[in-house]
């Protein structure tokens, strides 16, 4: 797949995570389109789509959860030292798929970027992407009142965009900052990667700015 339909892909994941089988509507909100070569790794079950490997983990952690709390519920019919005994059995056999549950979607994240190419070409020039994000990171956390969220976790999702949303928030970005530091609103950065999530990148109106203000590209177009 391309950047960008890796980053597609993997806001499909994240999303049905959070909420279950997708709508055709969910599909095409963040696809724009059919997409051959990201709707062939989910499946149609009555109209909804589901990527069956992440619906196998959800449910596999699920069961343990709900397997956990029914032995708390259970009256205590063990000395200490048996109860003690059973629950590091048991702790055992599942510590393995716990722990893989616990970050399925983080670890298949981190999978795909390592996977992706890590520079994207603008007119000609090949932009490194971790380099381009640190400049990024730098001049938005800089000009925050407060921390702007997760450094790693932006950087996980910076990482995972396609080249046309790189091309957007390249443009958009720091009119963005500049708004907010010409209109003294600077405690109400949101986190980046809520900028990055929301896609606020794609909003024609600027807070706080009059249509006369515009914003020099202080962050020197990534180079």
């Amino acid at each position: 797949m391309t950047d960008d339909q890796v980053g597609k892909f993997i806001r499909l994941l994240c999303l049905q995570h959070q909420k279950g089988d997708l709508s055709e509507k969910d599909m095409l909100f963040i696809c724009k389109t059919y997409d051959e070569d990201i709707y062939c790794k989910f499946d149609n079950i009555d109209g909804k789509f589901r990527n069956q490997r992440l619906f196998e983990e959800v449910e596999k952690r699920r069961s343990y959860s709900e397997s956990r709390r029914n032995n708390r519920k259970k009256k205590e019919t063990h000395t200490h030292q048996e109860h003690i005994s059973n629950i590091s059995k048991t702790y055992v056999q599942h510590m393995e798929n716990e722990n893989e549950d616990e970050n399925v979607i983080d670890n298949k994240i981190v999978d795909v970027v390592k996977k992706a190419k890590k520079t994207i070409s603008i007119d000609g020039e090949e932009i490194d992407l971790e380099n381009a994000f640190e400049q990024v990171w730098k001049a938005y956390n800089g000009a925050s009142s407060r921390q702007a969220g997760s450094k790693a976790k932006a950087s996980l999702k910076w990482m995972a965009l396609g080249k046309n949303d790189i091309l957007l928030i390249r443009e958009h970005l720091p009119k963005f900052i500049r708004a907010h530091v010409q209109a003294k609103k600077t405690d109400f950065f949101p986190d980046f990667v809520t900028y990055l999530n929301q896609r606020r990148f794609e909003d024609e109106k600027l807070p706080y700015q009059t249509n006369e203000q515009k914003g020099d590209d202080f962050l020197n177009q990534f180079k």
